[in-house]
C-alpha cells in the first residue's frame, strides 16, 4: 500500500445523507418503492465510506510502524482502541488476540 493514496471518505459520507433525505421524503409521501431504492442507495454508500474509513486505518497504522521503526524489527503498531491515540506492538502480520 502506498503511503500517497487516499481514499475519500466524505464524498460517499454525504451521498448517505442525501440518501437518507431522500428515503424520508419518500416515506413522507408514501412512495415506498422510492424509499427502498433510497435505503439501498444509502448501504450502498455506507459501505463506501466504511471501506474508505478502513483504508485509512490500515495506512495510519502502516505509517505509525514505519515512524517508530518497528518494520525493520518484524514489529507492526495496532492501534487497539480505534482512536489513533494508542495502541500495542505485536508481530507483523498478527493482531492482538494473536500475540
Amino acid at each position: 500500500m502506498k503511503d500517497d493514496v487516499v481514499v475519500d471518505y466524505a464524498a460517499p459520507c454525504m451521498k448517505v445523507e442525501r440518501a437518507l433525505k431522500d428515503l424520508h421524503e419518500a416515506m413522507l409521501m408514501r412512495n415506498y418503492p422510492q424509499a427502498i431504492e433510497a435505503a439501498l442507495q444509502a448501504l450502498v454508500e455506507t459501505k463506501l465510506t466504511l471501506n474508505a474509513i478502513k483504508h485509512e486505518q490500515e495506512r495510519y497504522t502502516e505509517q505509525a510502524s514505519k515512524r517508530s521503526g518497528l518494520g525493520a524489527m518484524g514489529l507492526a503498531f495496532q492501534d487497539t482502541g480505534g482512536t489513533g491515540l494508542g495502541g500495542t506492538v505485536v508481530p507483523q502480520g498478527t493482531t492482538t488476540r494473536e500475540a
